[in-house]
């Protein structure tokens, strides 16, 4: 007759498997925000250009490693009649993290903004998270960020003149600002990636 009572290897096994579907059940997410301003942006009412039309395309929102949740899904909208697309958020990312652990993320965004008056503008975003493991809730930190190869450090509102900015820290979260007005700068992505390290 056959013993009811789980043999010792049994219970070793489900304990490893258990153990091993658990080790990423942590996660720490960011919710990221996209301002997109063109030239009727602010215009007086007889300078604003009725036929002008901005279209944004987010193409990819990628994780090194894989993120459990890409949460930003390939999206295209246009920016209303006002000229910004403002505050907008394209979705949120949780970043798995082992128990009493960290991890580290590089996460690439490529936006595609077409302009019928100052045509096409590329911006690469890059962000490199670091997240960390707490029983009150595991929490993703930004130690990192570029739009278009240029360091966070370099923009500033209102001052720099870069078609593609970001602002890791802004007050709702992480922004990715992309100005596609006259008088501000295009830089095409660079091929290489920011070094997470």
């Amino acid at each position: 007759m056959f013993s009811r009572k789980p043999t010792l290897a049994l219970l070793m096994t489900l304990a490893v498997v258990a153990s091993a579907s658990n080790v990423f059940a942590f996660t720490g997410g960011l919710t990221y925000f996209l301002r997109v301003f063109n030239d009727n942006f602010r215009c007086e009412p007889a300078a604003c250009e009725k036929s002008l039309t901005t279209t944004v395309e987010i193409q990819s929102a990628d994780s090194s490693p894989p993120a459990e949740s890409p949460g930003i899904s390939p999206a295209r909208f246009e920016v209303p009649p006002g000229g910004v697309l403002k505050d907008f958020s394209p979705g949120r990312i949780e970043y798995p993290v082992a128990f009493n652990d960290s991890a580290q993320y590089l996460t690439t965004m490529l936006i595609h903004v077409a302009d019928s008056k100052l045509g096409a503008t590329d911006c690469k975003f890059e962000f490199v998270i670091n997240v960390f493991y707490s029983a009150a809730g595991s929490t993703a930190k930004i130690t990192g960020a570029s739009a278009n190869g240029i360091d966070y450090t370099n923009f500033e509102p209102t001052v720099s003149k870069r078609r593609c900015q970001v602002y890791p820290f802004a007050g709702q979260g992480p922004t990715l600002e992309i100005r596609s007005q006259s008088g501000f700068l295009k830089k095409p992505p660079p091929p290489s990636r920011l070094d997470p390290r």
